[in-house]
């Protein structure tokens, strides 16, 4: 890989994160509205593991279950 290819790489890469922060910060206030605090304020395990940590994906009902109990 060349400089200029690394240096793509590295700028996809950045603006793909920045994507997903926009995104998530989204789905946190949504949260937020939906059940009156944020997942890491109750340490939704379930939101944090699949949102923060291991990108797998994450229904609304287990979003609900875990945000509730």
């Amino acid at each position: 890989m060349t400089d200029i290819q690394f240096q793509k790489a590295i700028n996809k890469a950045t603006k793909k994160l920045n994507e997903y922060h926009a995104a998530l910060e989204i789905a946190e206030e949504e949260y937020k509205r939906r059940f009156g605090t944020y997942p890491s304020d109750v340490d939704d395990d379930n939101w944090i593991d699949a949102m923060h940590l291991e990108g797998f994906g994450i229904t609304v009902e287990e979003v609900t279950k875990g945000a509730t109990i």
